[in-house]
């Protein structure tokens, strides 16, 4: 005697035939409730004159599908742009087999790219383009530094703390939308050009880049090595002491610090300073 499922697994089952069983995915996921599938089938919509209750299912999934690879494109659009320019249909691929290896697990389209630039570097199939897992860290980065928690603007009465304290006991805190970047391509002008570098010479130095939130906008801006180094320490937690030791390879000068300083708080990049716990 059959047991009639329980709500939960209906929803369950719906979401798999919805959102994971779909053609565009290579190969569909497997039923998660197996055992529910046949009492399942019995559930699916009522037969319409033109469409049997398949084709209606396959309505849902394919929309579904087709939404996330609109929310896919409208994040990394300048990925998007490069890999069809250099083969048209490369992006319809990607973001479909994206989608079969890290289908969704959250309630908002927002966090459909999170894992996008990690795929992209798995991928064997983009070795035409090395730099593009980096282009598309870069547009996440971009997305998490808007999306990010405003903080106090700084309290430049924090600083009467270097008077009192030693650098070895002071930390400098960032502000939540900082996101830092390193990559051996020019991902900064790959991404203002919008086009794919030309092949020869398509690797340079070090590119260091920082992405921000100021006036609710999303921003960017290259640094230099030592200045990287500088907002990696801080962000990791280094004594304003250790970080400024850690940088004396690159030998900048104390007025260079001084004012990287006065433009970062002035920028809304350093939000604290204060004593370590």
């Amino acid at each position: 005697m059959n047991t009639r499922p329980t709500l939960r697994q209906i929803q369950t089952w719906f979401k798999w035939r919805v959102s994971e069983q779909h053609e565009g995915f290579s190969p569909p996921l497997p039923s998660p409730l197996p055992e529910i599938s046949d009492q399942a089938v019995a559930l699916r919509p009522k037969a319409h004159p033109e469409f049997d209750s398949n084709a209606r299912l396959e309505i849902y999934s394919y929309a579904y599908l087709a939404r996330m690879k609109e929310a896919l494109a409208e994040d990394y659009w300048v990925t998007q742009k490069i890999a069809d320019d250099k083969k048209s249909g490369t992006w319809d691929r990607i973001s479909a087999y994206y989608f079969s290896q890290y289908p969704s697990r959250s309630f908002t389209l927002t966090d459909v790219g999170r894992f996008f630039p990690a795929f992209l570097a798995e991928d064997s199939v983009l070795q035409e383009l090395p730099y593009l897992a980096d282009l598309a860290r870069f547009e996440w980065a971009l997305i998490e530094s808007f999306y990010a928690t405003e903080l106090p603007p700084f309290d430049p009465r924090s600083l009467l703390i270097l008077d009192h304290i030693p650098a070895s006991q002071v930390r400098i805190g960032l502000d939540t939308s900082v996101r830092l970047l390193q990559s051996n391509y020019p991902i900064d002008l790959i991404y203002e050009s919008q086009l794919p570098p030309p092949s020869q010479p398509l690797r340079s130095s070090d590119t260091f880049l920082m992405t921000y939130k100021r006036e609710d906008q999303p921003r960017y801006t290259s640094l230099l090595a030592y200045q990287f180094r500088l907002l990696r320490h801080f962000e990791n937690g280094k004594s304003l002491e250790d970080a400024i030791q850690q940088c004396s390879v690159q030998e900048p000068s104390v007025a260079a610090i001084e004012k990287d300083f006065q433009n970062w708080t002035q920028q809304g990049i350093i939000r604290e300073v204060r004593a370590l716990s």
